[in-house]
């Protein structure tokens, strides 16, 4: 006599959650390995991290750039776009550190911002202070709010 013995519905039931779980497991080893980078290289980060706002004048990036010279610093205007360009350099340390964190990367850097709208290229102010980037971007006068007088009869 042969006798076949089926599994139970519940065994059946748990084989789909163990492969949604180790779809899940292999998802977050994925996220994870993003979050580190690529072959132990530092995370993706972006630096300098950036305010942008306006006014019904200007355009104002602001950036954060803790550690750079002011003479470090390259801005550059193309159509709608604003590239800061750098380099941050970190004091040299002892080979024999050992980090329990780094966080803080040296070397070069840059950035673009593209704003929504023109801006006048020839006023552009740029001030630093306190490892704080201030670039002030006139609006194009045809960007500009216009009041519009209603006339009555």
């Amino acid at each position: 006599m042969i006798v076949t013995r089926m599994r139970p519905v519940r065994d059946r039931w748990d084989a789909g959650w163990n492969e949604y779980d180790r779809m899940r497991r292999d998802v977050l080893r994925w996220a994870d390995a993003m979050n580190r980078g690529f072959f132990g290289e530092p995370g993706f980060r972006i630096f300098p991290l950036v305010n942008v706002s306006q006014d019904d004048e200007n355009f104002y990036v602001r950036a954060e750039l803790p550690g750079v010279k002011a003479s470090d610093l390259q801005l550059s205007a193309t159509g709608r776009k604003l590239s800061i360009a750098g380099k941050r350099e970190l004091p040299e340390e002892s080979a024999k550190v050992s980090y329990h964190r780094k966080e803080r990367e040296g070397g070069s850097f840059s950035r673009s911002i593209e704003l929504t709208s023109d801006f006048d290229r020839d006023k552009i102010d740029a001030r630093y202070q306190n490892g704080i980037l201030t670039v002030t971007l006139p609006r194009s006068q045809s960007t500009k709010p216009r009041q519009i007088p209603v006339k009555t009869s």
